[in-house]
């Protein structure tokens, strides 16, 4: 499921997105995963098809990684560059 940029982000509807659509990936900036840290306080979400979350395109504060994988028991894997690239350098990557 993408967000495109004239979208603007709200955290329930990405969340009922990945339980809809089974998403098995997620890739956000460090604050999208706050914003969903606080709906999933609010609301749970199913998140057990979840294999991967990724953040990426600004510092992940060592709080919110641990926050993160509290609260849904996923490892957030931070990765410095774009989230552009992170799909393409990450999973069709030969190394």
């Amino acid at each position: 499921v993408r967000i495109g940029r004239a979208m603007r982000f709200d955290p329930r509807d990405v969340l009922a997105a990945v339980e809809e659509h089974r998403v098995t990936t997620l890739m956000m900036v460090p604050a999208m995963y706050a914003l969903a840290l606080q709906a999933l306080a609010r609301k749970s979400t199913d998140l057990s098809r979840v294999r991967f979350c990724i953040s990426g395109g600004g510092p992940l504060p060592p709080a919110l990684a641990e926050a993160w994988q509290g609260t849904t028991g996923l490892p957030l894997l931070n990765d410095s560059n774009s989230c552009k690239d992170i799909l393409l350098r990450n999973f069709f990557s030969d190394d």
